[in-house]
């Protein structure tokens, strides 16, 4: 088609190099994997942090979305998150898929990287009990 504009899109990041683009015409290009590295890594959080779930609304079809009547997104993919108290930043987050866990792993999975650091944590009375309290303690978090 002679008639087309013809574009790509370049993404940069401060402090990376190369600068990616995008071959194709018409198309958004995603940052590779590896920039999600910084996502997880725990910087500068103060010594406050949350430990919550959250529900991304999704009405398609998805072998592991949730139903909640009595929220207001009631149909969606439940995450659990680690943030930051002060402002909210997401700064480790697991997608619940469907699989049973126990509750502990969860939470351990979600820790792992603050261990050690003496965190101030504040988490829902659902993930609250004498036995991950006692691992949380013995962890430092």
């Amino acid at each position: 088609m002679s008639g087309s504009p013809q574009w790509s899109l370049s993404l940069r990041f401060p402090n990376q190099n190369p600068v990616y683009t995008s071959p194709l015409p018409h198309t958004r290009y995603m940052p590779r994997p590896s920039h999600s590295s910084r996502f997880y890594h725990p910087h500068n959080l103060g010594k406050e942090i949350s430990l919550d779930v959250g529900m991304l609304g999704w009405r398609g079809r998805l072998r592991f979305r949730v139903y909640n009547p009595g929220k207001t997104t009631k149909y969606g993919i439940l995450v659990r998150m680690v943030c930051k108290s002060s402002t909210g930043y997401i700064c480790n987050l697991q997608i619940y898929d469907g699989k049973c866990r126990l509750l502990t792993e969860m939470v351990g999975f979600l820790l792992k990287p603050y261990e050690g650091r003496g965190y101030h944590l504040y988490q829902d009375n659902y993930y609250n009990s004498v036995h991950q309290m006692n691992e949380l303690l013995q962890k430092l978090i």
